[in-house]
């Protein structure tokens, strides 16, 4: 196991499935055209789902990439936090407010995630011959189960998309009261989660840590934004099934 030289997909309970990234370009470590793959699952008939999701990633246009974003991260923020930096010092947009939209915001996200659309490609076939490797997350879906974590956190994107995209500008500065109360639930969940796995990586070795270190991260990521943490280190990139489908298989 290289995390060096090696793409790995790993399976968190509750979200869906990390892939490392660099912190500093925001973009998958390495583009090469055939990239080693290696996927992490508790459960192997996941990897056809990670298939399917990864080939929808690889098809979205130039355009929604760059506005959504290449996996599921913007998933747990609102819609643009470069907007929203813009528009945060005043009730009103200005032209300096503009201008910090269209020359700072804009190329600031537009990069990374054009870059990340090609990368997502080189993946696509690639996962098909991923060797896939066991990992013991039986803790954490516990938990996730018993708190009914996946039906909160869909009736929680649900309502988020309901209010449409300036709707959700304007939660940012005015949250409806049963939206604040879901989300700093999930806060606290994840908060748990977070604990849960800091304490599963303590019965195992340095060399068998990787894909737990990971679930941790990514709780902690998840954590950070449902508690409104929005500028702390993202060290991965979160692809998940779309509501739906999800909502479907917990009924």
């Amino acid at each position: 196991m290289n995390p060096d030289k090696t793409y790995y997909f790993v399976d968190v309970p509750g979200v869906g499935c990390a892939l490392t990234i660099s912190p500093l370009t925001f973009g998958f470590i390495g583009r090469e055209e055939n990239p080693e793959l290696g996927l992490f699952l508790g459960d192997r008939t996941k990897k056809s789902e990670l298939e399917h999701i990864i080939a929808q990633e690889a098809n979205k246009s130039t355009f929604q990439a760059i506005l959504h974003g290449i996996g599921d991260n913007s998933k747990f923020y609102s819609p643009s936090v470069a907007f929203c930096i813009g528009a945060a010092s005043a009730l009103f947009l200005c032209p300096l407010h503009i201008a910090f939209i269209t020359l700072v915001g804009v190329p600031f996200f537009a990069v990374p995630r054009y870059l990340q659309k090609g990368s997502v490609g080189n993946m696509k076939n690639g996962l098909k011959n991923a060797p896939v490797y066991d990992i013991n997350t039986q803790p954490m879906k516990d938990y996730i189960a018993q708190e009914r974590v996946e039906q909160k956190i869909n009736a929680y994107v649900i309502r988020k998309k309901e209010l449409g995209f300036w709707g959700q500008i304007k939660s940012v500065f005015r949250e409806p009261a049963e939206m604040q109360q879901a989300r700093l639930d999930l806060a606290k969940d994840f908060c748990h989660l977070y604990k849960i796995s800091s304490q599963a990586l303590g019965s195992l070795s340095p060399q068998g840590q990787y894909p737990l270190l990971v679930v941790r991260d990514t709780y902690n990521f998840v954590r950070n934004a449902y508690e409104r943490k929005w500028f702390t280190e993202q060290k991965h990139i979160v692809f998940t099934a779309p509501v739906s489908c999800c909502a479907a298989k917990s009924q």
